[in-house]
Parts: structure tokens; sequence; C-alpha cells
């Protein structure tokens, strides 16, 4: 019973810092809006191409705009969690799912330095194991499998853990969830 308690008033928490956006990103006002150019060049999903060209991002140009990408997906990700309680920790997980694939896929349709590709590709591969450690969460919230759900959110943290290591990319990428 006792972790029960504590798993809700970790999700009670949790749903408090993400409806206000979570990852300490400041809200400075509008997301300025982007152009962002179609990920058709044959690489795999979880890496950026190494291949060189007129369209390449600098290393400041990529993160400016993987900033505004990640910071527009948290405000649209708290938006629509903000009302939920902890009888929706199922549909919070499955919407945290739903924008960090979003912003992810955004991600990865930039063309960061070549210098930068194995970083950037690490992180990718991280968050797309976050991803689906929120999908496990997701599945095991609605079978009501607590003890499942504080493993996994234990997971999870650890691969938070080991992209702050990298910190390449802004902090709130692809979406800013709670530790």
């Amino acid at each position: 019973m006792k972790h029960l308690v504590l798993a809700l008033c970790a999700v009670c928490l949790a749903f408090s810092v993400a409806a206000c956006g979570g990852g300490g990103a400041a809200s400075a006002g509008p997301v300025p809006s982007i152009s962002v150019e179609s990920a058709s060049s044959g690489t795999s999903p979880g890496e950026a191409s190494a291949e060189s060209g007129p369209d390449r991002l600098t290393k400041a140009e990529y993160l400016a705009q993987a900033q505004a990408i990640c910071f527009a997906a948290t405000e649209r990700f708290g938006a629509a969690t903000a009302a939920m309680t902890v009888r929706d920790l199922g549909r919070w997980h499955r919407a945290a799912v739903r924008f960090s694939e979003e912003a992810l896929g955004k991600l990865r349709a930039l063309r960061p330095p070549v210098a930068d590709l194995a970083t950037v590709d690490r992180e990718y591969s991280l968050s797309e194991q976050e991803i689906d450690v929120l999908r496990q969460v997701a599945t095991a919230s609605f079978a009501g499998d607590i003890a499942r759900v504080e493993d996994l959110n234990d997971e999870r943290i650890d691969l938070t853990h080991q992209r702050d290591l990298l910190r390449y990319l802004p902090g709130e990428c692809p979406v800013s969830l709670p530790a």
C-alpha cells in the first residue's frame, strides 16, 4: 500500500510539473516558426545523414531549431495533459509518447553538423528507448500493474540521466518530462 501511495504522489507531482512545461525552459514568448525539410534522405530512423551540403546546419542553427521544435512540443504536451488526474496515468504516458515521437521525427529532419552526427545519433537512440519505455508504462498503467510502472519509471529516469551526460540537444528535447 505504501508503494501505491508513493507512486500516486509521484504521478501527481509529474502531472503538476508537466502542466507547467517541465524542463525549465523559459517561456520567452511565442516559439518561432521554422521550416523543416522532409526526412527523405534514406537514412535509418535513428540516424542523421553524414552527407554534407549547402543545407547542412551549423551547430548553432541546429540547436536553435531543435530547441524551437522541442519547446513547442513540450508546450503542446503540457496543454494536452494539464487537466489530467492520477486516474489518467495511462493517457498521460500515451500523450508523452505521441508528442515525443512527433518532436523526434522533426529533429531527425534537421541536418546537424557532420562533426556532431555520432553524438546526435546517440541522443536520438536514447530518446527512442525512452519513448519505448513510456509506451510500456502506458500499457502497464492501463493494466493496473503499479509495480511494473514503478520499475519502468526507474528505467526511464536512467535513460534520461544517460542523455543528460551527452547533453548535446537542449534539455527539453524531444519533450520535457519530469524525472
